[in-house]
């Protein structure tokens, strides 16, 4: 029967181990009120998890988040039409089929479920396996899926942590570079 053992955790393990313990960190991070919207006498808050797991009992937050895309596009468009010369009363607001498309449950749950999905399994992968660069594969899969749905999704980009998702991934991205690197070099 195999034995099973840890690696030894030197300067060379670090980079998983903290590549590890972020990825940790923004999974635990996916159970805090992300969206914080309304007003203070009538708080509307939802987690990225609760958002996407119980979609029918956050009705007022996707309200609330299509109100308020619809409003930045708006505004944007309006901008975008001063500029070019224009009438910002001239511009429509954004239709209701597209803002449904852009606020829809599935262009949400995308990139957290797979970050769920990677982070859960390169959080164990990187200190099971700190010497290995395998793991560190998986961290920077988990980082550039973050970096892509925090930086880029619209309905992401309106929670009051998005700025610390965003961060949190382009950490995990360099630490699983970095961990690559330093396992590299060691060999």
């Amino acid at each position: 029967m195999a034995k099973f053992s840890l690696p030894a955790y030197d300067r060379s393990t670090l980079p998983n181990c903290i590549a590890a313990l972020l990825m940790v960190v923004v999974l635990v991070l996916m159970f805090v009120p992300y969206w914080d919207m309304g007003t203070p006498e009538k708080p509307v808050t939802a987690s990225i998890c609760s958002y996407i797991w119980f979609p029918k009992d956050n009705v007022k937050v996707t309200t609330a988040i299509k109100n308020e895309i619809k409003a930045i596009d708006l505004a944007e468009r309006q901008e975008a039409a001063v500029q070019a010369g224009g009438s910002a009363s001239d511009v429509k607001a954004l239709s209701k089929s597209k803002l449904n498309k852009i606020a829809a449950i599935n262009a949400v749950a995308v990139e957290p479920l797979l970050m769920m999905l990677l982070g859960v399994l390169g959080s164990i992968l990187c200190f099971l396996k700190a010497d290995k660069r395998i793991p560190s594969l998986l961290a920077i899969a988990f980082g550039v899926v973050g970096i892509i749905g925090f930086g880029f999704s619209k309905v992401l980009a309106l929670g009051s942590l998005c700025g610390l998702f965003l961060g949190l991934s382009i950490a995990v991205t360099v630490c699983g570079v970095g961990a690559i690197v330093v396992l590299t070099l060691d060999k």
